[in-house]
């Protein structure tokens, strides 16, 4: 493994050199920002559609951006990929004293406890403990990080029925809003009802970010079913809404049967 890794440097090293590639070498940690969160989404995506080979291509991609920012650090004369790792070893075997000390951890729960508070001894200046979420996530991810960030102090629902109260109160505030005919108003509390839902969820144990993309799965699968039912893809070709959902219906009872077969 350690061969594959340094080629993997040596082949970074050498697309940023003079004589590389060009679009390599224009590559700034900006600009692949994006191109380490789509990566990312990537691995989410195949492991949600249980494609172990896909999984192991993206994670590639992943590495990739990861030596090639370290690549470009070290251009910059701020860190090397040895920092890199050096750094995220240590950081492994100081949160696990369960593991690398004397610590003890019966189950999960006590090593997460165990690896919060090791994360809190490392913290030089006092700050929200809102700030170790980043700013880059998506805001249903990032919904639920905060809320699991202040749930850790107490500030939470004792249980689900209060979240699931909190929504109903908010979806009635969405209509009060429509009423007025303000949008900014509008927009504002559909954004309450969000943060409401991601909450309520949580609290029942759901991942939203989960929880949505089986949704999206779901509407993907069936609105193909619907193109072709409906020869959507063929030029000049249109389907009464009335043909589409009768279309829509089949790919759900089609669906319901796969299911109860297996």
């Amino acid at each position: 493994m350690s061969f594959c890794f340094d080629e993997l440097c040596s082949i970074i090293s050498r697309l940023r050199a003079p004589n590389g590639c060009p679009w390599d070498r224009e590559q700034t940690p900006q600009t692949l920002r994006t191109c380490l969160i789509e990566e990312c989404f990537e691995v989410v995506n195949a492991i949600d559609r249980n494609d172990s080979v896909n999984v192991r291509e993206e994670l590639g991609d992943v590495l990739l951006n990861v030596v090639m920012l370290s690549e470009i650090y070290k251009e910059k004369s701020e860190f090397t990929v040895d920092d890199v790792l050096k750094e995220v070893n240590e950081k492994l075997i100081r949160r696990h004293p369960h593991v690398f000390g004397t610590a003890k951890a019966e189950n999960a729960q006590d090593a997460l406890a165990g690896w919060n508070a090791e994360k809190q001894k490392e913290k030089t200046k006092e700050q929200s403990i809102l700030d170790s979420v980043p700013t880059a996530y998506p805001p249903l991810l990032k919904a639920w990080k905060m809320q699991q960030k202040a749930a850790k102090v107490g500030f939470d629902w004792p249980d689900p029925s209060g979240a699931e109260k909190k929504l109903f109160e908010e979806y009635d505030e969405i209509k009060n809003a429509a009423k007025s005919g303000s949008f900014d108003d509008l927009e504002e509390e559909c954004g309450d009802f969000l943060f409401a839902a991601v909450n309520w969820l949580r609290l029942m144990g759901i991942n939203p970010e989960t929880a949505l993309n089986r949704a999206n799965e779901k509407f993907n699968s069936r609105f193909r079913f619907v193109e072709i039912q409906c020869h959507l893809n063929e030029k000049q070709k249109k389907a009464t809404l009335e043909e589409m959902d009768i279309a829509w219906n089949q790919a759900k009872e089609k669906t319901s049967s796969h299911l109860k077969k297996d």
